[in-house]
């Protein structure tokens, strides 16, 4: 049975859809099938496929919690006004920053895999409303996030770990701020 470059287009595409869901602009890589396509002449016709597939996704920035890292005296809480400056205008200039943050979960779902949701956030607990920075917070450990569920409201002792830039349902493009929590509570659900 002759191979078809329609299998190598459809392999192309599984081998970019396992290296991740979300997609980090800013680093990928590119995965390249090349196919020789059989013919009864002598002329060979080579085909090749390029995908482009996500080198990072935003859990593979994990690293071993240390001591300090699980003491929440160790985290800085900020105002409102404080988080805006640090945080959300520019997420990788604050990397590192150890710092106490609230939200509402909007996103924990298999599209986030086990190991990061979603939530609105900001420096200090307010109403779900008032919540206004979009950002994506991951977890060393899944098993501290594995009750989270959309609807939860949160207090997060996090790190921030950069910015983060990911593809929307609607075919845009968000940059996001990246946070790795390591002791989460749950406040309430709405």
């Amino acid at each position: 049975m002759p191979f078809k470059p329609q299998f190598a287009t459809l392999l192309a595409a599984l081998l970019a859809a396992g290296c991740g869901g979300t997609t980090d602009t800013a680093r990928t890589e590119t995965v390249t099938v090349t196919v020789p396509e059989h013919s009864q002449t002598s002329t060979a016709h080579t085909p090749t496929v390029t995908v482009s597939a996500p080198q990072q996704s935003p859990a593979s920035t994990a690293h071993t919690p240390t001591v300090t890292d699980l003491d929440p005296t160790m985290y800085q809480p900020l105002s409102a006004r404080d988080f805006a400056i640090l945080v959300t205008k520019d997420p990788d200039s604050a990397r590192g920053h150890k710092i106490i943050i609230y939200g509402s979960v909007t996103q924990a779902d298999a599209a986030m895999g086990p190991d990061a949701f979603r939530a609105i956030v900001m420096g200090k607990p307010h109403a779900e409303e008032a919540y206004k920075t979009n950002a994506v917070i991951t977890a060393n450990d899944p098993s501290i996030i594995a009750n989270i569920v959309a609807g939860d409201q949160v207090t997060m002792y996090v790190e921030v770990v950069g910015s983060f830039t990911y593809d929307t349902q609607i075919g845009g493009k968000t940059t996001v701020p990246l946070f790795r929590v390591n002791i989460i509570n749950v406040t309430a659900h709405v």
